[in-house]
């Protein structure tokens, strides 16, 4: 058993009712005598008296039923949330609490939108009834279930209750139900049932949330509609004073499933199982030719019927079939007579038949066009392709998915699967996740839910590293972009000799003496902090005067530029203490002056990408000059985009701008090549450049999530094209095609 004290979110009002009035009646002092009661500890705090950047909290204990102030202790590995939060700077404190990888949070959050449910509930087709607020008429009556999650991810059901018109509680037996004839409606067994139905969809797109109460209307004609969930919160108000009981066992659930979420607790990054960085891709002249294929479902078992035109290899072979991360046995079947001159195309595919068990078990969708080949004694289909979100699942629904719109514009010339899905949205032991999938036909996102994709695009950094292990491990490495690669990276990378002359001087802020001592060797030094991009956070720092130690510090704020003028390394101390630089991630590097156009500096903003057979090629140059009176060049801080030969001569510079092309091209290619010597799989990189007074060029940053806002402004074809390039590798890898319908429809695109 874990002795680890349990912490208890209160709110403010909560706060001033058990520790200020000492009210003994709160519902909150029940979470004390259930802890009593299950031989655990508990601890109470609010959000305002936690301090993630101490890894302390103030909280206050309970013992022998009065309070003791606890000054400060250490945040409690598992911490217990029964409130609803709507100001937005508790928001973003639970939910920094809820990426804290020290800490287990049991309901990073209340709040579902009805919108998105409904649509998540419509999509799934639960075969519910839901109730649509435009016209409706008044309840009769109202369904509470009291829902709270185990460990094992089933729900429990605790207590149902029934509320009339009038807001008189009543259990379900005792609630004298006026329509007899749809009695069987409102039985323990229907109730938990749809409840459960509902709650199984709730865990994958909301799997932060452990308890809510869902509400079910009965109407005049006695139909059951589903119309919405509400908070634990809510329904323990409706339970104060009726129904004690209840509320002592709802009060238990923290403590009782503490000890096995103890162990669920994150791992160590360092502890995860390292991969070796090796492409799994298939040997094209052991796989056939690719044919377009639409499905049609049977009512056979384990069957898949193929037209003769697809077989050029022996059919004692093929044995099973392949979607995505999942394979099953089946049985192939050859029928049917398709000409030879027959070509299958995107538009006119060949129709196959899989038999419904098939199309279940592997959550095959059938209303969209697929590839297929025949490898060895396997059918593949695809390709499947995946965007790996992060853990704030409550913000993944239809309408953040539009930007990811423009990157399926040339969806038809690959086909398949596209889902966007959380690594904490994945039915593990199925391999089934749940996320927004790629509608070809309305060319936009629904719900749904399909295999782990064979090939997934890393979009997030905010994640379990111990989920994206398992990822990696099940797609053979596939899943690209594995690594947050930061300002860190690139400073450990200053000994490698490929590149270690275009990197400037950099060190990790450790202490301040040995910044002192740079600054005052360098005269000007950037600061940067390690995890954030776009210019956040940044500081200049150069010496005033060279024959006394006065320095300006440069603050870059919200669009603003703040020079800070300070006398002595113990003012400027001060002033990095103040600005909370000396306790966080930083590093500091040598200044590189920049070319200017007309005193305004710029540097180079390289997109690096893989393509066909993992090469690394560059998709686009643009140069990001600086706005005026500025020194960051970012576009988010009012830069601006440029060709690079447009900036070279503007620069009045000398040297040839077939010499600088070159001079960068090679700089990146002798990067992303001693990338690929790593253990991570990278296929896509923004670098920035700086080229200094000489020409020469200097890796100042590495993008492992570049932003294109320039390119999109300067040249919308080039734009795009570096938004399809990783959907087009990703088909590459999986040994499919990507057709150029421009030409002739079998012609393969060098993708």
């Amino acid at each position: 058993m874990n002795l680890e004290p349990i912490g208890i979110l209160l709110s403010k009002t909560q706060w001033k009712e058990i520790i200020i009035e000492k009210n003994k009646i709160s519902y909150c002092f029940q979470y004390y005598y259930s802890a009593k009661k299950l031989g655990k500890n508990v601890v109470f705090f609010t959000l305002d008296h936690l301090s993630l950047k101490d890894d302390h909290v103030e909280a206050v204990q309970l013992k022998d039923d009065l309070l003791h102030e606890v000054s400060l202790i250490k945040i409690p590995q598992l911490i217990y949330n029964p409130n609803k939060y709507n100001k937005k700077k508790n928001i973003r404190k639970l939910r920094a609490l809820a990426q804290s990888n020290k800490v287990k949070l049991i309901n990073e959050h209340h709040l579902i939108k009805q919108k998105h449910l409904t649509e998540i509930l419509e999509s799934h087709k639960l075969n519910i009834h839901l109730k649509n607020e435009i016209g409706q008429e008044l309840p009769l009556y109202i369904i509470h279930v009291v829902c709270q999650k185990k460990n094992d991810l089933d729900w429990e059901i605790p207590f149902k209750y029934v509320k009339d018109i009038d807001g008189e509680k009543y259990t379900i037996n005792e609630f004298p139900f006026s329509n007899q004839k749809s009695f069987f409606y409102y039985s323990e067994e229907y109730l938990n049932e749809i409840s459960k139905r509902i709650l199984k969809t709730i865990h994958y797109y909301f799997p932060g949330i452990y308890e809510l109460g869902l509400k079910l209307t009965v109407n005049s004609n006695g139909e059951l509609l589903f119309e919405s969930t509400c908070t634990i919160n809510d329904v323990i108000n409706d339970l104060t004073n009726w129904k004690p009981s209840v509320i002592k066992k709802i009060t238990e659930y923290p403590f009782i499933i503490a000890d096995s979420i103890y162990n669920m607790i994150t791992i160590n990054s360092n502890q995860l199982v390292e991969h070796e960085h090796k492409l799994q891709a298939l040997d094209p002249a052991e796989s056939g030719d690719r044919y377009w294929v639409r499905i049609k479902v049977t009512d056979e078992k384990g069957i898949v019927r193929l037209s003769p035109k697809i077989f050029n290899t022996n059919l004692e072979k093929v044995a099973s079939l392949k979607f995505g991360v999942i394979e099953e046995q089946c049985r192939i079947i050859v029928e049917g007579d398709i000409p030879s001159y027959r070509k299958s195309t995107y538009d006119e595919p060949f129709e196959i038949s899989i038999s419904k068990d098939l199309v279940e078990n592997m959550h095959i969708p059938v209303d969209m066009v697929f590839q297929l080949f025949i490898m060895n004694d396997q059918v593949v289909i695809g390709p499947t392709i995946g965007f790996l979100l992060g853990d704030k699942n409550q913000t993944y629904n239809l309408k953040y998915m539009q930007k990811y719109k423009d990157r399926l514009e040339e969806y038809k010339s690959f086909g398949g699967l596209v889902i966007a899905f959380s690594p904490r949205s994945v039915n593990w032991n199925k391999k089934i996740a749940y996320g927004l999938v790629y509608d070809p036909l309305t060319k936009e996102w629904r719900y749904d839910s399909t295999p782990i994709p064979s090939v997934i695009y890393r979009r997030n950094f905010h994640q379990d590293e111990k989920l994206i292990s398992k990822l990696r491990e099940m797609t053979n490495n596939n899943l690209f972009n594995s690594h947050h690669f930061n300002k860190s990276d690139l400073h450990s990378m200053q000994n490698e000799t490929i590149i270690s002359k275009h990197i400037p001087s950099t060190y990790l802020l450790d202490e301040f003496n040995k910044l002192f001592e740079f600054l005052k060797s360098k005269e000007k030094i950037i600061l940067k902090p390690v995890s954030l991009s776009r210019g956040r956070g940044i500081f200049i720092l150069e010496k005033h005067d060279k024959d006394a130690d006065v320095f300006n510090l440069f603050e870059y704020n919200f669009g603003s530029k703040v020079c800070h003028t300070l006398i002595g390394a113990k003012e400027l101390y001060n002033k990095l203490s103040d600005l909370n630089i000396l306790d966080r991630e930083y590093l500091y590097q040598t200044y590189i002056p920049l070319l200017k156009i007309q005193e305004n500096p710029f540097d180079v903003r390289v997109v690096m990408q893989k393509y066909q057979k993992g090469n690394w090629k560059c998709s686009g140059i643009e140069c990001r000059v600086a706005g005026e009176n500025e020194d960051l060049t970012n576009i988010a801080r009012g830069g601006q985009a440029m060709s690079l030969d447009e900036a070279i001569i503007k620069s009045n510079l000398t040297i040839p701008f077939t010499t600088i092309h070159s001079r960068i091209l090679k700089v990146c290619q002798n990067f992303c090549m001693l990338m690929d010597q790593k253990k991570e799989h990278y296929a896509e990189f923004g670098l920035d450049i700086a080229l200094d007074q000489e020409g020469y060029p200097w890796i100042l940053e590495a993008n492992i999530y570049p932003s294109f806002k320039g390119f999109k402004k300067m040249d919308y074809n080039t734009y795009l094209k570096i938004r399809f390039q990783p959907l087009y590798y990703a088909v590459n890898i999986q040994e499919f095609n990507v057709l150029d319908e421009s030409f002739a429809l079998t012609k393969v695109h060098n993708a």
